[in-house]
């Protein structure tokens, strides 16, 4: 099992932050490997991923969420043991978010990922944007 450990600080409100990081709908707009999001619920949210090429997958991601301590916890439904935890807290005239990560194996490319959608939405919330519309809510085919 391997543990990554990553931060960015976003010049937000933190609830602001928390918000738009919790709403599952948002993905695809910062994560480059989700390219469908559909809504189910709190807890599960099915999601349509490219995995390199014209191949698709389908999955849940399951989700817990916590907006009083500001916290999210996720796990996928393979078999990496993958989840994760994102918490955002105030800090200086923003909001740190962290993201811990748990998977099988060491995945360099799973790191990168998570640091490039954390860098998205960054410039996503502080460029203002609070809730995805539907044209947004599917990434740029190509």
């Amino acid at each position: 099992m391997a543990d990554f450990e990553l931060s960015v600080l976003i010049r937000a409100h933190p609830d602001v932050a928390f918000e738009f990081l919790a709403d599952s709908r948002n993905l695809p707009m910062y994560v480059e490997k989700i390219t469908e999001q559909e809504w189910a619920g709190v807890e599960t949210a099915p999601a349509r991923h490219a995995a390199g090429g014209d191949e698709k997958i389908e999955g849940e991601a399951h989700f817990e969420i916590d907006p009083t301590r500001r916290e999210l916890e996720w796990s996928s439904d393979a078999s990496t043991g993958y989840r994760g935890r994102l918490v955002v807290t105030p800090e200086d005239e923003g909001a740190r978010v962290e993201v811990l990560l748990s998977a099988e194996g060491s995945d360099d490319g799973m790191v990168d990922g998570i640091s490039s959608a954390l860098e998205g939405a960054k410039a996503l919330i502080e460029a203002g944007h609070r809730s995805a519309t539907e044209d947004e809510r599917r990434w740029p085919e190509g």
